[in-house]
């Protein structure tokens, strides 16, 4: 490779690197809750909605640390709350996974789709039951939470909360109309 090509390759990368570096410091104050930074970064134009190399927004991270204050700033200046990363994962999935109810509250009064799927097939309901957050599965249910959607392995949150032995869970789901499939008769 000449020279210049490997200069023009270099310049290339180092623009790269610079239009990435807001991204990067939207993702570490949204981690950090750094209010004030992710407001100051979104007033200078930083997009709302980029996406690292795995998907992942500053939404995303938000919801799952916890950061309410940082998750409105962002759903108030136009963050998509149903972007999925690479895994299929989006921010209401990131909030249930780790039980943020006040979050969880929060991306579907602003358009979250309670029933979008991971990759795996797993919901945000289905997360939360495997990660025991009953207060989260409890307000995803009274939020519309299709109780009866099976992951790619054909496991509902019934399902799983019957492994899991949560019982209050099976009956609220039970409650809420999920039911029980059982395999067909083998001859």
């Amino acid at each position: 490779m000449s020279k210049v090509m490997v200069g023009v390759v270099m310049l290339f990368m180092a623009g790269s690197l610079v239009a990435a570096e807001p991204v990067r410091v939207l993702a570490s104050a949204a981690r950090q809750g750094d209010l004030e930074s992710v407001e100051n970064l979104l007033a200078d134009g930083v997009d709302v909605n980029a996406q690292s190399s795995t998907g992942r927004t500053a939404l995303m991270i938000a919801s799952y640390q916890g950061n309410w204050f940082v998750v409105n700033a962002l759903m108030s200046d136009g963050a998509d709350p149903n972007l999925a990363d690479k895994r299929g994962r989006t921010a209401l999935i990131e909030a249930a996974t780790f039980g943020r109810g006040k979050i969880i509250e929060l991306l579907i009064s602003m358009g979250a789709d309670v029933d979008a799927k991971s990759q795996d097939g797993r919901t945000a309901l289905i997360h939360a039951v495997i990660n025991r957050h009953v207060p989260a599965v409890t307000l995803l249910v009274d939020r519309g939470a299709d109780v009866n959607i099976k992951d790619a392995k054909e496991n509902s949150a019934l399902k799983e909360a019957t492994r899991s032995k949560l019982k209050a869970v099976e009956k609220l789901l039970k409650d809420a109309g999920a039911t029980e499939e059982k395999e067909p008769d083998k001859k």
